[in-house]
C-alpha cells in the first residue's frame, strides 16, 4: 500500500481515512477487504463493480482493489485542498459531512503514525 502511494504520489493517511470511512462498520473493523456484505462495493476504498473504468479488474482480489482506489486518488499528495477536490470525484454520493468525515479518519492515521514512529527501534 506505502509503495503504491509512492508511486501515485497519495498520502498514504489520506488513502487510509477513505478506506476507513469507505469500508468501516460501526463497531466492526475499521478497513475491510473484499466484497462490502450483499453490494456491488469491494473494500478496502468502497468500488463500485458497475463503475466502467473499473470494467475488467478483479476486485474481488484485495491487491487489486487497493490499487485501483490509490490510482483514483493519483497526483493528490499532502495537499489537503487536492484531497478534497478528489472526494468530490471519488464518490458519486459527496456530501461535505463525507469530507469532513474522510479529513478526520485521515488526521486520526496521522496521528496515530506519529505515536508509533517514536516507538520505532
Amino acid at each position: 500500500m506505502k509503495l503504491t502511494c509512492e508511486e501515485y504520489n497519495v498520502d498514504p493517511a489520506f488513502a487510509l481515512g477513505l478506506w476507513q470511512i469507505e469500508s468501516s462498520l460501526p463497531g466492526g473493523p475499521t478497513i475491510r477487504l473484499g466484497r462490502l456484505g450483499r453490494t456491488q462495493y469491494y473494500g478496502p476504498g468502497g468500488l463500485f463493480r458497475g463503475c466502467k473504468i473499473l470494467k475488467g479488474l478483479d476486485l474481488d482480489n484485495p491487491w487489486v482493489a487497493t490499487w485501483a482506489s490509490v490510482q483514483a486518488l493519483k497526483g493528490t499528495g499532502f495537499n489537503e485542498a487536492a484531497q478534497k477536490r478528489r472526494l468530490r470525484s471519488y464518490n458519486a454520493q459527496w456530501t461535505p459531512r463525507y469530507e469532513r468525515d474522510v479529513m478526520a479518519a485521515k488526521r486520526k492515521w496521522v496521528e496515530k503514525q506519529k505515536a508509533n514512529s517514536g516507538n520505532s527501534p
